[in-house]
């Protein structure tokens, strides 16, 4: 007797999050900077003003700076289609 050969069963595949697709194909966004009370801001080495600051921005990686009196910070944000929020309180 002959062994019938059957398939493996298919897995649907997990359908990709509308926002994540939206973030994929945005091509500018909202980079939202608040501070208590204030900072200079500093987008990919360039001042763009004081915090509390809203930029649009085309859709991306950025590294953004935070300086005042007493506090210098560096982190990198990703601007799509969701609004980047950067918010601190020093």
């Amino acid at each position: 007797m002959r062994a019938e050969h059957k398939p493996f069963p298919t897995v649907a595949r997990p359908t990709a999050n509308p926002a994540d697709a939206a973030a994929d194909t945005a091509t500018e966004g909202a980079l939202v900077v608040r501070a208590h009370t204030w900072a200079d801001v500093w987008v990919n080495g360039k001042r763009r003003g004081t915090a509390p600051l809203r930029l649009t921005l085309p859709a991306g990686r950025y590294v953004v700076r935070l300086t005042n009196d007493l506090h210098d910070e560096t982190m990198t944000v990703q601007v799509g289609a969701t609004e980047a929020v950067i918010e601190k309180s020093w």
